[in-house]
């Protein structure tokens, strides 16, 4: 895999920045292009400068950069330009999920993972539900869970369901929640099962904050922070 020409310590690093960056490649091709060969020709001159003449400053962001700065630009430079088509892709989904404002979100069922039973999203009519679309092999999905729970935790009282969807076997997630606890409500669905509305598995993480009519209020594409959770939540308690 491509992260196994970083050092030892670097694979989780990688794998995050490299999923965060497809997505900004898809969104603003040229932007990223310009930074991704800027970061990587920065990093040369840093390995290339005298070590005993470079400032304090400069030595720290050699070690930083170096190495890994070069190999990690150039690698998504050719992942872009080898699979245009990938990132178009990517492109129209997050146009499309962007899209789905104000739109009913269309009902599906999901296996509830506490009790095994079939649930449907129109079971929760009436609260205000953030359903999150994660996977436990996706690290940005990861990152975010702690927020979602803390999400939760803070505004269950206020009417607040945080439902996270996952196509993975009930084994596996169930493996993941007993080493990673959780208060939301955890489901798992056929990707095929559900409808083409939500873009299951196009974009992970993807959130929607649905309304208590149950109307989309926002999608958010990619992991985001509590204080983000929270801005767009309170208007809707």
């Amino acid at each position: 895999m491509e992260w196994c020409l970083f050092p030892p310590g670097f694979t989780a690093i990688f794998i995050t920045l490299q999923q965060e960056s497809v997505r900004h490649f898809a969104l603003h091709p040229a932007a990223a292009i310009a930074a991704c060969l800027g970061v990587a020709a920065g990093s040369t001159l840093l390995l290339l400068a005298k070590r005993r003449k470079r400032p304090v400053f400069l030595a720290w962001l050699g070690e930083l950069l170096g190495i890994p700065g070069v190999i990690f630009s150039l690698i998504l430079v050719g992942m872009y330009f080898r699979s245009p088509e990938r990132f178009e892709k990517i492109r129209a989904t997050h146009l499309a999920l962007a899209a789905a404002k104000g739109v009913a979100a269309p009902d599906f069922a999901f296996t509830l993972l506490s009790t095994r039973e079939e649930k449907r999203l129109a079971d929760y009519r009436g609260n205000v539900v953030l359903l999150n679309i994660w996977a436990t092999w996706c690290i940005p999905c990861l990152k975010e869970m702690p927020d979602l729970n803390e999400l939760q935790r803070k505004f269950k009282s206020a009417g607040l369901v945080v439902i996270n969807l996952s196509d993975e076997s009930l084994e596996v997630i169930d493996q993941h929640l007993l080493k990673h606890p959780m208060i939301t409500t955890h489901g798992r669905v056929e990707k095929r099962a559900v409808p083409g509305f939500y873009q299951f598995g196009a974009a992970r993480p993807a959130t929607f904050l649905i309304g208590r009519k149950g109307e989309v209020i926002a999608t958010v594409l990619g992991a985001e922070n509590l204080g983000y959770f929270e801005a767009i939540l309170k208007p809707q308690l």
